[in-house]
């Protein structure tokens, strides 16, 4: 099973929103650059009410399927299907819907159709795993030879991992295109928590943590690129910890030197030139893993074509190991016995990724 990975970035805006309050009686007074600053702390407390909504919804459902001998099929969380959420689906859509609590985050797609998660276990340690899904019908012929079609509802499934210590920022994205691309997964993501956070006056971005030897690939495609690049633009985020910092500020007194070129806010080459790209000059290799590891957004501009932006096809992938993929399997089927908790092997999983 691999994962993508990407990171998420809090920015400060100018306006506060005033949607109802999702925290009652509580930060209700913090300025933008204070919920800032607390934003680890803010994201705990989103996904923990989330999560006990959620938990609370499900309780109150396997209450009512025994009470009239209704059961689900026992379909462990990685199998094909998304069955153990369906029940839940179809009383949020019955008449009694207005009766459940809204949750805190609100998935939805690009054309804001709703989009359904669950938590695997609950969040623990800064560590929170979900699965999102998406709702769609399935025809089939159960028995051959007859014109007759039985369509049945199908949830297709993807996991996430998100990794909230302190300033980690980074999310785990499960690789499987029969439900989402991961930018896509991204994207929802980003769009929920932006939604939750608006009243703080706080966005979030959530973008890929891009591997430099991609980077370098592209670069050195003489045949592609023949004529080399005449600029690279690299767009940073607010900075969101003080690491990060300390190397932006190293980074920006070499950037004439390393590329020679101008200095402006974009790397441009001189008239008539291309930008100089030595994968073999050390400073050059931090400086690009530098800025794959944490830009917003690179995009290139080759001499004599169209700029483009590198995408999330380039993020860096990490292979979860079937140990670690039983214990997220274990950790569902077993939640409400207390006998498996997977977060230490998540913790395990998480961070490899900042090897």
């Amino acid at each position: 099973m691999q994962f993508a990975l990407y990171r998420y970035e809090f920015e400060v805006m100018e306006k506060k929103d005033s949607s109802a309050s999702l925290f009652p009686n509580q930060r209700d007074n913090l300025t933008p650059r204070e919920a800032f600053d607390r934003k680890s702390e803010l994201l705990d407390e989103l996904l923990e009410k989330d999560y006990k909504i959620l938990d609370r919804e499900r309780k109150m459902s396997s209450i009512e399927r025994d009470a009239n001998n209704y059961a689900l099929p026992n379909e462990p969380i990685f199998g094909k299907g998304f069955s153990p959420i369906e029940h839940t689906w179809k009383e949020r859509t019955s008449p009694r819907s207005n009766s459940v609590e809204k949750t805190p985050l609100q998935f939805t797609n690009g054309h804001k159709k709703p989009l359904f998660h669950r938590y695997v276990v609950a969040p623990k340690d800064g560590f929170t795993i979900l699965e999102l899904a998406r709702h769609s019908n399935m025809t089939h012929h159960p028995h051959p030879f007859q014109a007759n079609a039985v369509k049945e509802d199908d949830y297709k499934s993807q996991r996430i991992i998100i990794d909230n210590r302190g300033t980690h920022q980074r999310v785990a994205i499960e690789e499987k295109s029969s439900a989402f691309s991961t930018d896509a997964v991204a994207a929802s993501l980003a769009r929920a928590l932006c939604e939750a956070f608006a009243r703080y006056g706080l966005k979030v971005k959530v973008v890929p943590i891009r591997d430099d030897k991609h980077f370098w690939k592209i670069v050195n495609d003489r045949k592609r690129f023949p004529k080399g690049f005449k600029r690279l633009c690299v767009v940073f985020p607010q900075i969101n910890d003080e690491e990060l910092s300390e190397r932006m500020r190293q980074a920006q007194m070499e950037y004439r030197q390393l590329f020679q070129s101008n200095l402006k806010v974009i790397q441009e080459s001189p008239q008539g030139e291309s930008l100089h790209f030595d994968e073999k000059d050390k400073r050059q290799q931090e400086y690009v893993k530098i800025c794959t590891e944490n830009a917003d957004s690179i995009k290139l501009s080759p001499i004599g074509g169209n700029s483009f932006t590198l995408g999330g096809k380039s993020a860096k992938t990490q292979q979860m190991s079937e140990q670690e993929r039983k214990k997220l399997e274990e950790g569902y089927q077993q939640q409400e016995l207390f006998e498996s908790d997977p977060t230490q092997s998540i913790q395990s999983f998480m961070d490899k990724a900042y090897k």
